[in-house]
């Protein structure tokens, strides 16, 4: 396509303008290629966590995540760990829903599990979003029983500046 692009533009104008139409063609070819953003880095800020029912009853520590580039993508690291591994969108993102059965295990005095309790149902929304400098992560966990009674929800929030 190149040496058929030379002749026919060669053979219709000067050299001068061949070599800045090829230049274009170039730059076209070379910005029209996708390529994902690399958000990799280490990333350290605040984490807060609190209890709908006790708002005002919060506890904060030091958070820290990191992002590792692969041929795969952008996937994160990080201490919470329903984040934990995921693989962040070609725009930073991830936004996910789940639930899960919470289970005990039912030991005999030898301690050889011998049968498993449902105790209730967790469902965690989490939302992540990264830019250039700095993540934001927020995860909702809802508790409830074996019922469908709501028990509690607790929020996480982190602020995150990149390194």
């Amino acid at each position: 396509m190149g040496a058929f692009l030379y002749i026919w533009v060669n053979r219709k104008t000067k050299p001068m303008k061949t070599i800045k139409l090829l230049f274009l063609s170039v730059i076209l070819a070379l910005t029209s290629c996708g390529s994902e953003i690399d958000y990799s880095g280490e990333y350290l800020g605040a984490k807060s966590v609190w209890r709908e029912s006790s708002p005002n009853n919060i506890t904060t520590s030091n958070a820290s995540a990191s992002i590792i580039y692969t041929s795969q993508g952008n996937r994160l690291y990080s201490d919470l760990s329903y984040a934990n591994g995921k693989w962040l969108s070609n725009r930073g993102r991830i936004d996910l829903d789940t639930n899960y059965i919470e289970q005990v295990n039912i030991v005999n005095q030898q301690g050889i599990a011998i049968g498993v309790i449902d105790i209730g149902t967790i469902e965690i929304e989490l939302s992540v979003l990264v830019s250039n400098s700095e993540m934001t992560i927020n995860q909702i966990y809802t508790f409830t029983d074996t019922l469908g009674q709501e028990l509690f929800i607790e929020h996480i929030d982190c602020k995150l500046d990149k390194q």
